[in-house]
């Protein structure tokens, strides 16, 4: 768990209590799920795109919210 943190932007976490590490832990899988879901759907997203303007647009609309600040 703790290489997981610190792979993660918590250099100390060796340090971190056990409750600390295991919510911590929980924390960062929640957001690498998330990730890997973010680029899932862009890649299937990307791929309709390819065969359907429709989807091309979508895609192109997930884009745009994903990098507006």
């Amino acid at each position: 768990m703790a290489s997981l943190l610190q792979a993660n932007g918590h250099p100390e976490a060796r340090h971190y209590p056990v409750p600390d590490l295991w919510r911590e832990t929980q924390i960062v899988r929640r957001r690498l799920n998330r990730e890997f879901v973010t680029n899932a759907v862009l890649t299937q997203l990307a791929v309709a795109s390819i065969l359907s303007q429709k989807a091309a647009k979508t895609f192109e609309k997930r884009l745009r919210d994903l990098t507006e600040a």
